[in-house]
């Protein structure tokens, strides 16, 4: 979220929630894709070199545990090409 948008006056997006503590300032937790929105925006996507790096990272990560299928369901076209 932009520094303005983290103050206890932002509202919730239509269809999304901003968790607020009990002084109703917001914790950063974020409910449903309307909010997620809010900071998607600002996080960096990683070249096609640092997503196939993070790939290799995340598969040696769960062959160290046996596992030796992954299923993302979220992955589109861009990920999985």
């Amino acid at each position: 979220m932009q520094p303005d948008q983290s103050s206890p006056a932002v509202h919730d997006p239509a269809g999304g929630v901003i968790e607020r503590d009990a002084a109703g300032n917001p914790t950063g937790f974020l409910k449903d894709p309307p909010a997620i929105a809010l900071v998607l925006g600002a996080i960096p996507k990683p070249s096609a070199e640092e997503w196939l790096g993070l790939l290799a990272q995340a598969q040696a990560m769960h062959s160290r545990h046996g596992i030796t299928t992954i299923f993302e369901p979220k992955a589109g076209e861009e990920e999985l090409a």
